[in-house]
């Protein structure tokens, strides 16, 4: 520990003091607690080996004592001139912390006194011996008034409502009488009175503290709200002139409130609370715990009922998007494609080592993974045969999400109602839909998420629109392409309420026409007929494309991509097949892939007879009949 500070050699001071007259009322031989004799030597030997009479800090011995008075007056100079040096502030942690906690004299002595204790076990023993213990735990509260020698002024620093208990640096032990209850300081103060700086072990979860100039002079509260987490916090630290934050979600439990107010001290720092509502334990600790500064953190304003009876300022966040700069500072580049949040991009320069581009797909990891079917990107353009017409409205998905930021950012474009891209597919089943999606979603770099309706929709009224705001929330600005397969299910018209059934139907449609204007990201809708979306959402769509069955050129280019080119094929009459055959082209590739595991049953080469035998299989799948002037010489 090196050298002695100021409050342990007062708290030496006293304690010596304590002993010495300890043992002048109790005689050269007693029993503490009735279970040990304790020697005259004992108790000389343990004044000696305190700390104090050890080091070279202690004060300068006035001479012999000529008699037990002239001992007494010895004593207690000792101890007015350790108080005087503990009352003469330094730059130390002891003195800052003090400081913090706005400590009268009187409670910074018995803090003094008590820290020490905690740290040698000589110290503990003359405490047990002064107040007859022969087990002691730390100081009793009844002892601590004659050790410090002001008996009402010391209770008055333990009282419930002190300073000392407000600020959590003491903890009062709740068994036994009040005089008998132990008094003890948490551990992590010991540790941070040394100069060591590691974080309390019970502070929240989640708890992070941000680096930044000592507090000087803060508002008592801060109010704050707005959407995102990280323009809250760069506003709070505007506001009270300073980034020295702790920012945490709201504390469980009291331990975990008193750790919280314990760091703050220590840090001389703000503490930045976020929660979405003040609870009544939120309240009670801003307003009992004066001496630190809080700032609330939400996402909404703050009700009046629920406002903390103390004075506070307040501050809405302007949740505007991040410029490119603040992007590149982090990443090295802006990815295109991706619309991150303040809070996003944190996250991602907390995860330095990872590769950017691997760090913003984990954003949208874990909470959408559960709601949602995750689709790597393979289908390339090659994959897709449309018309020209129709593939241009394809692309023009990519250019609005690529061109987003210079449209509504730089070129000054309102974003009605959001900077995001709705994107309506309808076709025939089979007829490129999510194909489509796949490709837009790996010329943008962005996974795709196929969105499971068994995983969002429930019977329980309210849990469908519970489970789709957790599905937005955690897609939002994660850089993901939303496929809403057979949209038809959650985009459906509403329809005349006749029962309580129609009416929550219909409160599920409208909960999403409202998400879809606030959400930035993008969302693909596929249908078999866009006839069937309510028109509602048909206002709301950016690009809307039609995927007709393909004719005969099309089936042709679909007949010859099926067939891989390491496939072994024979004689196939690609031509005939596009003529005869009027099929999507997923139907056109699944009979490829029958017709596949038939030659490789065959262990031969794939032939025209397996490619029919894989149409009439798809034939009898449709339910289609299956007719001689279609197969011809095939029937």
């Amino acid at each position: 520990m090196g050298g002695l500070q100021a409050w342990e050699i007062f708290a030496d001071a006293v304690i010596s003091r304590a002993a010495r007259r300890r043992r002048e009322l109790w005689g050269s031989e007693v029993t503490v607690a009735g279970v040990a004799a304790v020697l005259d030597s004992d108790i000389g030997r343990l004044l000696a080996d305190l700390p104090l009479a050890r080091s070279t800090a202690a004060p300068a011995r006035t001479g012999t004592a000529a008699t037990a008075d002239d001992a007494d007056r010895a004593v207690d100079r000792a101890v007015d001139l350790a108080r005087d040096a503990l009352h003469r502030r330094d730059s130390g942690p002891f003195s800052s912390l003090v400081s913090a906690a706005e400590l009268d004299e009187v409670s910074v002595e018995v803090f003094a006194v008590l820290a020490a204790i905690g740290w040698d076990p000589t110290r503990l023993r003359l405490i047990g011996y002064i107040q007859d213990d022969a087990a002691p735990r730390g100081a009793m509260v009844a002892a601590l008034p004659s050790l410090l020698g002001r008996d009402a002024e010391v209770l008055s620093a333990l009282a419930p409502d002190s300073a000392l208990r407000r600020a959590c640096l003491i903890d009062i032990s709740t068994d036994g009488p009040p005089g008998v209850q132990i008094v003890t300081v948490p551990t992590s103060l010991h540790w941070f009175l040394i100069g060591d700086q590691s974080s309390d072990p019970h502070l929240p979860l989640d708890t992070t503290a941000h680096s930044g100039p000592p507090l000087t002079d803060a508002p008592r509260l801060t109010l704050v709200n707005g959407l995102d987490r990280i323009r809250r916090l760069q506003a709070a630290s505007r506001v009270v002139g300073t980034s020295r934050l702790i920012s945490c979600p709201e504390p469980t439990t009291d331990e975990q409130w008193a750790a919280l107010v314990r760091t703050a001290l220590c840090q001389q720092a703000v503490v930045a609370l976020e929660v979405e509502v003040i609870s009544g334990a939120v309240r009670r600790w801003v307003e009992r715990t004066t001496t630190v500064p809080w700032v609330i953190s939400t996402r909404f304003p703050v009700t009046l009922e629920d406002l903390p009876a103390v004075p506070f300022v307040e501050s809405e966040v302007d949740d505007g998007p991040l410029e490119d700069a603040e992007v590149t500072a982090v990443l090295g580049e802006v990815p295109v494609g991706h619309r991150l949040s303040p809070n996003q991009l944190y996250l991602l320069s907390r995860h330095s080592s990872i590769e950017s581009k691997d760090a913003i797909r984990r954003l949208a990891s874990g909470e959408l993974d559960k709601l949602a079917k995750r689709i790597r990107p393979r289908r390339r353009w090659d994959d897709l045969v449309l018309a020209p017409d129709r593939l241009e409205q394809v692309r023009e998905v990519i250019v609005r999400v690529r061109q987003r930021s210079q449209v509504f950012e730089h070129w000054g474009f309102r974003p009605v109602p959001s900077a995001g891209v709705l994107a309506l597919f309808a076709g025939a089943s089979g007829t490129g839909k999510t194909m489509s999606a796949e490709i837009i979603a790996g010329e943008l770099g962005l996974d795709m998420f196929k969105i499971d309706l068994s995983a969002l929709v429930s019977k329980y009224i309210g849990e469908t629109e519970k489970n789709l705001e957790r599905m937005f929330t955690a897609a939002e600005g994660g850089g993901v392409v939303l496929v809403f397969d057979e949209a038809d299910a959650v985009f459906g018209k509403r329809t005349k309420v006749s029962d309580a059934q129609d009416r929550y139907a219909n409160i599920e449609t409208s909960y999403l026409l409202q998400r879809l204007e606030s959400y930035d990201g993008l969302v693909v809708l596929t249908s078999n007929l866009s006839g069937n979306i309510d028109p509602a959402f048909m206002r709301r769509i950016h690009v809307s494309v039609e995927f007709p069955l393909p004719d005969e050129y099309e089936r042709l280019a679909i007949w010859k991509t099926a067939f891989p080119d390491t496939a072994p094929l024979g004689e196939i009459d690609f031509d005939s097949l596009a003529q005869r055959f009027k099929f999507a082209g997923g139907s056109i590739r699944t009979a490829a892939l029958t017709a596949a595991f038939a030659a490789a049953d065959a262990g031969s080469s794939l032939s025209m007879a397996h490619v029919m035998h894989g149409i009439r299989r798809e034939y009898q799948k449709l339910g289609r009949i299956i007719t001689p002037a279609e197969f011809g010489e095939w029937m």
